[in-house]
């Protein structure tokens, strides 16, 4: 799972070409809080670099938050940029099973941190900026992407017990 996770960091950096960056030796030096300000500048694929920076760091909450934030992000950029956005789109799907799965099977072991995890992506990305894409400009999009995560969040709480009876089923970590 590490190796993965690592792999991903790479190809985020590798990606997100043309943007500002941020590495891990970046990274390491900031606070949560700097991390939150810098990334609203930067291209979605950079957001996947914060996430594997995170669990790389064993902060699987961090992570999660850091890697719905990036699908946020990038789905948005995806949607808005239409057939000029198709390479992206690529991009993204490559970097959310890297980056993505490992996070994923990890946060959804409580899934009241992964119900936060989400909301928490919601709430940084309406409270940043977004330099890569306007949200003024492609309003509508934007909106249609944060209702999918919203009905995600929906569909995660109403399905708890059947998260938890399938996690138990294939002996996965259930915190």
């Amino acid at each position: 799972r590490v190796r993965a996770v690592l792999f991903g960091l790479g190809m985020a950096t590798a990606l997100a070409t043309g943007a500002q960056a941020l590495d891990t030796s970046q990274l390491s030096a900031m606070s949560a809080e700097q991390i939150a300000e810098e990334a609203a500048y930067v291209h979605p694929a950079q957001l996947y670099v914060v996430a594997t920076h995170y669990a790389s760091r064993g902060e699987g909450a961090m992570a999660a938050q850091w890697l719905y934030a990036a699908q946020l992000r990038y789905r948005f950029l995806v949607e808005a940029g239409g057939e000029a956005a198709r390479g992206e789109g690529i991009k993204l799907g490559y970097l959310d099973v890297i980056t993505g799965d490992p996070i994923r099977l990890y946060i959804a072991g409580n899934v009241d941190e992964w119900i936060g995890a989400m909301q928490w992506a919601l709430d940084w990305d309406d409270a940043s900026t977004n330099t890569t894409t306007s949200k003024s400009e492609h309003a509508e999009v934007l909106q249609k992407i944060r209702l999918g995560l919203e009905s995600m969040i929906t569909a995660v709480d109403h399905n708890r017990d059947m998260i938890l009876l399938d996690r138990q089923a294939r002996q996965q970590e259930i915190r």
